[in-house]
């Protein structure tokens, strides 16, 4: 089979690539391959308006825009969760004295993970 020529990315995708897309995330959310609410509006579309717009900026051009808009969905998946770890790695930094299983919320309020995360600042 012949690769696609290299192209700059659409306006936006087909109709029949963006049924794709969406078949392809509910069976990813099915599988527990990406997070629930990444099939809920915005966050498709916002997603996918990211990813073209970011290789629009960089003047990236692909083989097959689908695919590469897939990706980025896995990367943000991706990314999420290493944001959400590191968020609870700094609390569990800045509060060694508390237990493995986390906070007790009763003894201090969540919103100070939110201060330290700012750098201290109310």
């Amino acid at each position: 089979m012949r690769r696609k020529s290299l192209s700059d990315p659409p306006e936006q995708l087909t109709q029949a690539d963006r049924d794709g897309l969406v078949k392809w995330l509910h069976a990813e959310i099915k599988a527990g391959r990406l997070p629930r609410h990444f099939g809920k509006k915005p966050r498709p579309r916002v997603l996918l308006e990211e990813c073209l717009d970011w290789h629009r900026m960089n003047g990236r051009q692909r083989h097959d825009w689908p695919a590469t808009v897939r990706n980025w969905f896995r990367k943000a998946a991706q990314f999420e969760v290493e944001r959400n770890i590191g968020r609870a790695e700094l609390y569990r930094y800045e509060h060694p004295q508390e237990s493995r299983d986390g906070p007790d919320l009763d003894a201090e309020p969540i919103g100070d993970l939110f201060r330290l995360i700012r750098g201290g600042r109310p």
